[in-house]
């Protein structure tokens, strides 16, 4: 039942956009007011509700409007993070209020300091928004969201999950979602996506020279290298599928007899001649890297020979075999040439990360920020035995 849970929880988590997402200016000012009572805000500045946030004790309960987190002065609610996984715990009476309380501690505590960045760009960026802007940008965004869901139900529809448009919300639901919870972290990752990456093209850097690029590739050779392996096909000849060595022998004469003469490629003859599976398939055996066998005599062999060589005919285990190799791919790095554009790509997917993770530090540099679990020895402990436990057990 906690691995039920634990696998309900993965939809609050998970990035429902792109790290691009089409972003103009900036993004509107964001609600940030309790989810679980489902309060709006009536104008006034809740910061001066939260100066800091009190720790809680061991015992004390979750619930639903408790504050997790305080991001300058602002509230985070514990259903802001996992209302859904709330939910389904305390609809299930197989917990213990304990059990209860440490998945909802393990869940806060894996997705808190995501959440938190995620609260300290969308404070950032509302700071900036001119009032003007934030009607025209709901608007863009909100149609970016219904083709998004128009999509995703065709898909459900064509995969079978429901049968149309009419069943989305009941199909959500069994997993703890809704279109309203869907919509709300559509428009926070696109609004903290976009703002993060506007920020980011100021300090990012610019394309790499031909220098930059020579230097990645001797510098990340291993990567550009392909490992050595190669396509390999057998004939197999048994001694008992032939009733005897003896009548096994001059099958495999009559193998190489055809081979020599040039008159049958080698997968014709062992369709012929093979008593192996492989046989309907022309004796290929597929790609072997090495390593993968077990018979370490026979992969020397095999990866001593170029493209199209031949092994001699080994005896073992009661068979005759001949092998021969359809392809053999050595480790030689691919020049430069072929892989300029791949290298180009990946500096600058490089320096993009590094760009966006500098914007968040120097954001969270500027931002007072406060958690239930800051010196809270208890809770920390409580959490991070509970993570510990379930990665052990496979959960």
């Amino acid at each position: 039942m906690l691995l039920t849970v634990l696998l309900l929880s993965g939809c609050e988590g998970r990035s429902l956009v792109s790290d691009n997402p089409v972003f103009s200016d900036l993004p509107p000012r964001r609600s940030l007011e309790n989810s679980a009572t489902k309060e709006r805000s009536s104008g006034k500045d809740r910061r001066s509700d939260f100066k800091q946030v009190a720790l809680i004790t061991s015992s004390q309960p979750l619930e639903g409007n408790t504050v997790v987190a305080e991001i300058n002065g602002r509230p985070l609610f514990v259903d802001d993070l996992i209302g859904s996984i709330r939910l389904t715990l305390e609809a299930s009476d197989q917990f213990t209020d304990s059990q209860r309380r440490q998945v909802m501690l393990e869940q806060l505590k894996i997705r808190l300091d995501q959440r938190v960045d995620e609260e300290i760009v969308l404070q950032a960026l509302e700071s900036k928004v001119p009032e003007e802007q934030r009607d025209a940008l709901n608007e863009h965004v909100g149609k970016m969201f219904e083709e998004f869901l128009k999509t995703r139900t065709l898909e459900l529809i064509a995969e079978g999950k429901i049968k149309s448009g009419n069943e989305l919300d009941q199909f959500l639901a069994q997993g703890g979602m809704s279109v309203d919870l869907l919509r709300e972290t559509f428009f926070r990752t696109q609004m903290v996506n976009g703002y993060v990456q506007s920020l980011a093209e100021q300090v990012q850097d610019g394309a790499p020279d031909r220098l930059q690029l020579l230097d990645y590739y001797s510098e990340h050779i291993d990567q550009f290298t392909p490992k050595e392996r190669l396509r390999w096909q057998e004939i197999h000849v048994g001694f008992q599928k032939q009733e005897g060595r003896k009548q096994a022998k001059q099958r495999m004469l009559k193998v190489l007899k055809r081979l020599k003469s040039g008159q049958a490629e080698f997968g014709a003859v062992a369709r012929e001649f093979s008593d192996s599976l492989s046989s309907e398939d022309n004796g290929n055996r597929g790609w072997l890297s090495r390593g993968a066998l077990r018979d370490k005599k026979l992969e020397e062999a095999l990866f001593a020979l170029p493209s199209g060589g031949t092994t001699s005919v080994m005896e073992k285990e009661g068979s005759f075999s001949i092998y021969r190799i359809a392809r053999h791919e050595y480790a030689r790095p691919r020049p430069f040439p072929a892989v300029q554009t791949e290298i180009e790509q990946l500096i600058r997917e490089k320096s993009r990360t590094a760009a966006r993770q500098k914007v968040i530090e120097d954001l969270r540099a500027d931002t007072n920020v406060h958690t239930i679990f800051d010196g809270n020895s208890e809770l920390q402990a409580s959490a991070s035995d509970m993570i510990r436990g379930n990665r052990q057990s496979g959960l």
